[in-house]
């Protein structure tokens, strides 16, 4: 399995801290200032400032669960695109970590329903106060064209004759792996892995991966049904859980690293055989989180291959030979190992000063602006009881 553990290597250790520091307190000189020139009520504000001006980072999904899914943004609502319109138990909602569980109790591991949790999470007390809408008042199901066409292309690979031992590892856009796996599900045991919360101003979409599950839920559950008790498996990861690098507005670290066997857990699996399913011919690489497994895969002589999607609207063989090169990336720096950056998927989340209470989100800081380039403008603050920033 894979590795989190939030070390650095030395060559970039001290950038990284050095970085996040300087930028956390060009942040709150910049707060301090505007908060001076405003005119009336600036003792009282410079007085609110001082009271909440101690940052603590904090892993994101921890600061979810402690203080609410939108914590930081409350007021902004998710934005839904492709919305379908099929009738839908909202109650379902109650069920989805359990019924989408994988049929084989050896597959369960990698089962990572982290996602699927995020409906049942409750407001904290002040968001109640608020009346903060929750997760499963906002959530809608959603397929896309896009996600249509991956639901075929899942029929059409488990349609074709599949090798004894063979894992797919599906690495698209959530949505679309979802639509992918969902496609599939009648002949491989479906394994998803998506292990965040949505969040309003999330690096990470995934309320609409969360939409995707929603929709083909039923289907899912029919499938698993039906399908043999000894069906190989397909593991669903989200291709946008790295986030994109190059961001540079206020968000919040939602970002995540896969989960994925190691080679002895391939082993017990009886795979001998990865088929690794990527958007198109021009991914020529696996993920970075996902390179040292991989070279480990290689090197005890598992047999890699990697499948287009798009190459499955064609007829005859589309998979070509996947060979992994280990490279140093933020993830993995050549050393065999899957390694969790310092302030990746965390928050610098407001304390007050007095009470050690949480007070806000300062966005911008070391969940993006010191992993992406992030400009100080782009710095903000979002209290956990109003419209965040």
């Amino acid at each position: 399995m894979k590795k989190t553990d939030s070390t650095t290597p030395p060559s970039s250790a001290s950038w990284w801290d050095e970085s996040c520091s300087a930028r956390t307190e060009l942040a709150r000189r910049d707060l301090l200032k505007g908060l001076l020139g405003a005119g009336a009520g600036t003792a009282t504000a410079v007085g609110l400032y001082a009271r909440a001006q101690t940052t603590v980072t904090r892993d994101a999904l921890e600061v979810q669960r402690e203080l609410g899914w939108s914590f930081g943004a409350v007021r902004e609502p998710l934005v839904f695109d492709g919305e379908a319109e099929v009738p839908y138990d909202a109650a379902a909602l109650t069920t989805l970590v359990a019924t989408l569980r994988p049929s084989a109790s050896a597959h369960k591991p990698y089962y990572v329903p982290t996602l699927l949790e995020a409906p049942l999470a409750e407001p904290t007390p002040s968001e109640l106060e608020a009346h903060a809408p929750t997760l499963a008042e906002q959530l809608v199901p959603v397929c896309s064209d896009e996600m249509t066409a991956m639901y075929r292309r899942g029929e059409a690979l488990a349609a074709r004759p599949t090798s004894p031992g063979t894992l797919i590892v599906v690495d698209l856009f959530g949505p679309e792996s979802v639509a992918f796996a969902a496609g599939m599900a009648d002949a491989f045991d479906v394994v998803l892995g998506f292990d965040n919360w949505p969040h309003p101003r999330g690096v990470v979409a995934s309320h609409l991966t969360l939409a995707a599950v929603v929709y083909y839920h039923p289907r899912l559950v029919r499938a698993a049904a039906r399908r043999p008790a000894d069906a190989p498996a397909v593991i669903a990861l989200d291709r946008g859980r790295l986030g994109p690098r190059d961001d540079t507005r206020s968000r919040f670290d939602n970002r995540y690293l896969a989960l994925v066997p190691d080679p002895e857990g391939l082993r017990a699996l009886g795979v001998s055989r990865v088929v690794y399913v990527v958007p198109d011919g021009e991914a020529t690489l696996e993920g970075d989180d996902l390179n040292a497994d991989f070279v480990a895969w290689d090197a005890a002589g598992i047999e890699l291959r990697r499948q287009p999607a798009d190459a499955l609207d064609l007829d005859g063989p589309s998979e070509l030979p996947h060979a992994p090169v280990a490279r140093p990336t933020a993830f993995s720096w050549a050393d065999g190992q899957t390694n969790k950056p310092d302030g990746f998927g965390a928050v610098d989340v407001l304390v007050t000063a007095s009470t050690g209470q949480a007070a806000g989100v300062l966005f911008g800081m070391s969940q993006l602006g010191c992993c992406a380039g992030g400009d100080d403008d782009d710095d903000a603050w979002g209290r956990g009881s109003s419209t965040g920033g």
